[in-house]
């Protein structure tokens, strides 16, 4: 009785260590493909945010470009060099704005707002006056909200090629833009502001491949801001706001991958070096991808089991 027992032990030992070598395979596999599939999702979202970061790059450069070729214009230079505003001031207005609406005409969605501060004049595609004639146009036609001085606030501003979202400066009124601001001193007196902007619906129309549940955002500032109008968040379905939980440090950081809640992010520097883009995608679409690889070696796992009993 004690042989048998001896020879039922060494049986199932040995068979115990048999069924180790598929068990282990099989853990084996599921984290080896775990960490593949995980690799593969990772350049796949790589892949999107350098898609998404050439197309912004481009509309970044077509604002600042524009800006460069009003700038050097013969119109530009006299306005802003002119000390009076006489007739002849008036007639370089008309001629400037004029050639403002024929570049608008041909690149329709790009708007050019030029604000002279010692004359507080504004001109911007096809049309000149004073900041508060113009205000109170655009009051009266496309339902400005803000007051004159949040308006012209933004006006007075000191820029160096910066890039903000705003939602003035543009020819249809009232849509939210993307803004190229600079600033022309003549000296301490004299400043020529300089805007130009693109609507948002831009950037939504390149987001709208984005995975669901994923979001896009552009940031404009530096580790010192965090400012709302430094963000832009837009989702497949168009402009959305940053989640609450979020925490956009790994963002303004520039961090090339992080980890916040319910997200898995990356992020890459815009071409110029004034934006950081960041891709964020919900931690269940990993989750989802790696659901099917981790059934099926449940499965085998289960399998081997049954039958290592069956045989037994």
């Amino acid at each position: 009785m004690r042989k048998k027992n001896t020879v039922l032990f060494n049986w199932a030992v040995s068979y115990a260590v048999i069924l180790l070598v598929p068990l282990i395979t099989i853990f084996a596999n599921y984290y080896h493909n775990t960490a593949i599939i995980k690799d593969e999702i990772m350049q796949a979202n790589e892949l999107i945010l350098k898609n998404l970061k050439d197309n912004v790059d481009r509309v970044l450069e077509d604002e600042r470009e524009m800006y460069i070729f009003f700038s050097t214009q013969k119109e530009f230079q006299q306005l802003v060099s002119a000390t009076e505003m006489d007739w002849e001031f008036y007639e370089k207005v008309a001629e400037f704005s004029a050639r403002l609406a024929d570049y608008g005409r041909n690149n329709d969605e790009i708007s050019y707002w030029m604000y002279m501060e010692d004359k507080d004049y504004l001109i911007n595609n096809g049309s000149g006056g004073s900041s508060r004639n113009i205000y109170y146009n655009q009051k009266t036609y496309m339902n400005e909200e803000k007051t004159y001085e949040q308006w012209t606030s933004l006006m007075h501003g000191q820029f160096s090629n910066d890039f903000f979202v705003y939602d003035g400066f543009y020819k249809d009124y009232g849509k939210r833009n993307l803004i190229y601001a600079n600033s022309y001193n003549l000296g301490e007196s004299q400043k020529v502001n300089i805007f130009v902007s693109l609507p948002i619906s831009l950037i939504e129309q390149f987001a709208n491949t984005l995975p669901e549940g994923s979001m896009f955002i552009v940031y404009f500032g530096d580790k010192r801001e965090d400012k709302q109008e430094k963000f832009l968040v837009v989702s497949s379905s168009g402009m959305t706001e940053l989640p609450e939980n979020v925490d956009i440090t790994p963002i303004v950081d520039g961090k090339k991958t992080f980890d916040v809640i319910d997200y898995t992010g990356l992020s890459t520097t815009a071409q110029n070096g004034k934006a950081v883009y960041a891709l964020l995608v919900p931690e269940q679409t990993f989750w989802n991808d790696l659901r099917y690889s981790r059934n099926m070696h449940f499965a085998g796992l289960v399998i081997t089991l049954l039958l290592g009993f069956v045989v037994y």
